[in-house]
């Protein structure tokens, strides 16, 4: 919305709300990556352990994941 109420033009609103959003987007992609590629177990010695650990990882992950839901938009800020 910000976007489109300071530019004059939709392609320039389009080519802000990108520019704004890429960063955080990646972000978000790469958090995802790593977290996929652990979930292969290599074995049940690798199973016991992640079951021991899993408490833990998703008590940090919820502080991660805080971080990322918590995100606000300044309204009032100009877009360009």
């Amino acid at each position: 919305m910000r976007c489109l109420r300071d530019a004059a033009e939709p392609e320039q609103a389009f080519a802000a709300f990108e520019r704004l959003r890429r960063p955080r987007v990646e972000a978000i992609v790469r958090q995802a990556r790593r977290h996929g590629s652990r979930k292969a177990i290599a074995g049940p010695v690798a199973e016991w352990f992640r079951d021991r650990a899993l408490p833990l990882f998703l008590r940090l992950g919820a502080a991660v994941q805080a971080r990322v839901h918590a995100y606000r938009i300044d309204w009032e800020a100009r877009a360009a």
